[in-house]
């Protein structure tokens, strides 16, 4: 079961799919900077390392992983997560309920709803993020698993060198690679026959502005539910709490499911 892709991008559900205007704007700053080739050295840097690594190849390890945990997460899974982050968004939306400010509002904005558009082309589209090279069912289907595997690996590249580095504008950077990811999906759309796929990006690139500011958001009250950030009042430790008793209802589902199927193919196997 591929619960990786799962959890980094299935996306809880309650509010419109409208960034408050704090992470909107930090994100269209973001957006400007890469468009204005702030970042282009940083790029460079991700492109080196990975022809590196694929001249290397030291991809194989990351390739295995996909080719023996592609299957998607589970029904059972998918139906948990899914309730826990319900009941999570209307925890954290009852919290600021009556609440103004800059917290209160990246309190909502990590609770943000995509439209339900943009849920259909993510689940269309998750195989690139899971899948081998190759084992696509098109040339389109593969152009988008090389990209998936590229840009998994440029991010797997920049939290190793975050292990050993300290880097100020992490969060940034692993926000612009998905812009850069993105940018590379529509252009190897452009060519792409199956008009489905095609669509399906262009949605996502649509919406990924509203998408990075609801992960952004998110990122940030996860500092207080880790304990790397101390809550400064009782509204932060109320969101800490409630983010923190989510993930580990998460860790339980997910221990629950594994051990149901290890049992399920132990009694087979009897």
């Amino acid at each position: 079961m591929n619960l990786l892709f799962f959890l980094l991008t299935a996306t809880p559900a309650l509010t419109p799919n409208t960034a408050p205007a704090q992470e909107a704007v930090a994100e269209q700053t973001l957006r400007a900077a890469y468009q204005s080739g702030k970042y282009d050295a940083f790029l460079a840097d991700m492109d080196k390392a990975y022809k590196k690594a694929k001249a290397d190849n030291a991809l194989e390890g990351l390739i295995d992983i996909r080719k023996t945990h592609a299957a998607p997460a589970s029904d059972q899974f998918v139906q948990g997560y899914e309730s826990i982050q319900q009941e999570k968004n209307a925890a954290l939306l009852a919290a600021v309920k009556d609440q103004d400010g800059l917290f209160a509002n990246k309190v909502r904005a990590a609770a943000m709803m995509p439209s339900s558009q943009e849920l259909a082309a993510e689940k269309a589209l998750s195989f690139m993020n899971t899948g081998a090279p190759g084992s696509g069912n098109s040339v389109d289907e593969n152009a988008l698993l090389d990209i998936g595997l590229e840009f998994a690996y440029k991010t797997i590249h920049l939290d190793s060198m975050a292990l050993t580095n300290k880097i100020s504008d992490l969060k940034q950077k692993r926000m612009v690679l998905e812009m850069a990811r993105m940018d590379k999906m529509l252009a190897a759309s452009k060519s792409f026959e199956h008009k489905a796929l095609k669509a399906e990006v262009a949605i996502l690139a649509e919406q990924q502005d509203v998408r990075l500011a609801r992960v952004s958001a998110l990122s940030d009250l996860k500092l207080l539910a880790n304990g790397k950030v101390k809550p400064a009042n009782a509204l932060e430790e109320q969101v800490a709490s409630v983010l923190a008793n989510a993930s580990q209802q998460i860790a339980d589902l997910h221990r629950d499911v594994m051990n149901a199927e290890l049992k399920a193919v132990e009694t087979v196997q009897k």
